[in-house]
């Protein structure tokens, strides 16, 4: 039973920081570039397939799989900013609210 309430309380912990990461990670987009990023939640649970299927395929521990999941994760999002992003900065939020939601239903289209 002690198992149990550990594991249950391990698991809790795990999925609060994940929810934390992604919270800080939507206000910094935010704060700092003032881009509505609808995407944000997309790009997290392809960094989790990521991870997951490299554990899977690979068998590699988790920390490494978690680490090659945040390299690939940094390099795509470096290219979707640099590729679209920043050409949406400077306009009203209304054309980032349409590029945005275009790329989830893109990317939630091939999930």
């Amino acid at each position: 039973m002690l198992s149990l309430w550990l594991n249950v309380i391990a698991g809790g912990v795990l999925i609060g920081l994940v929810y934390g990461l992604v919270a800080l990670g939507l206000t910094i987009i935010f704060g700092v570039m003032r881009v509505v990023n609808f995407a944000h939640g997309e790009m997290v649970v392809f960094g989790i397939y990521i991870g997951y299927w490299t554990v899977r395929i690979w068998d590699v521990p988790i920390f490494l799989a978690a680490a090659v999941a945040a390299v690939v994760m940094f390099v795509f999002g470096y290219l979707l900013e640099t590729l679209v992003v920043k050409r949406f900065v400077n306009r009203p939020h209304h054309y980032q609210f349409i590029v945005f939601i275009g790329l989830s239903l893109l990317s939630a289209a091939y999930c």
